[in-house]
């Protein structure tokens, strides 16, 4: 049985970042990510018009990690807690015990193995926490970094989607 409970949040800490919960006091940083046309060019992410939407979807993102219903870091450097991303589970399907995993970065800190630590930690939670059997992420197949991302942490195409998607799944070994 899947362990939904975030509370406490759990932090998460790898060499160089730090991955902790997401609150209203990043919404200005938030929404410059989620705003940026680099972020966006592969996601089917609604743009926000405004901080104060962004802070209306965090205090959202905040109702769902109570409820048990998904979690959502943010993800900040080592040494400065601003926010230059976001990792999450979400769609999360108790009777399958799986997750999908998505996540933005800042487009000035891509290519420097970031990401990578931030996915690796998630996937190590998911499996040794919350019990998932399965993770999912669906991305854009002109993503190459993110396709490589996924597949270096043993992820592997399941099947297209709509359009240029594809979905690619991790089992728990």
């Amino acid at each position: 049985m899947l362990n939904l409970n975030f509370n406490p949040f759990p932090k998460l800490e790898t060499a160089r970042l730090m991955l902790r919960q997401l609150d209203v006091a990043d919404a200005a940083g938030l929404y410059l990510i989620r705003t940026d046309p680099v972020v966006l060019r592969y996601t089917n992410m609604a743009i926000h018009q405004n901080v104060a939407e962004t802070e209306t979807y965090i205090n959202r993102i905040l109702h769902n990690e109570a409820a048990g219903e998904a979690i959502m870091w943010a993800i900040a450097q080592s040494d400065d807690p601003k926010i230059i991303g976001t990792i999450c589970f979400w769609n999360i399907e108790p009777e399958h015990d799986r997750a999908e995993i998505g996540y933005i970065l800042h487009p000035e800190l891509h290519n420097q193995g970031l990401m990578g630590e931030a996915v690796s930690a998630v996937i190590e939670y998911g499996f040794a926490v919350m019990k998932l059997q399965t993770i999912v992420a669906d991305l854009h197949e002109d993503n190459i970094a993110s396709v490589q991302l996924l597949k270096r942490r043993g992820f592997a195409k399941e099947r297209e989607s709509e359009g240029d998607m594809a979905a690619y799944t991790l089992e728990r070994k």
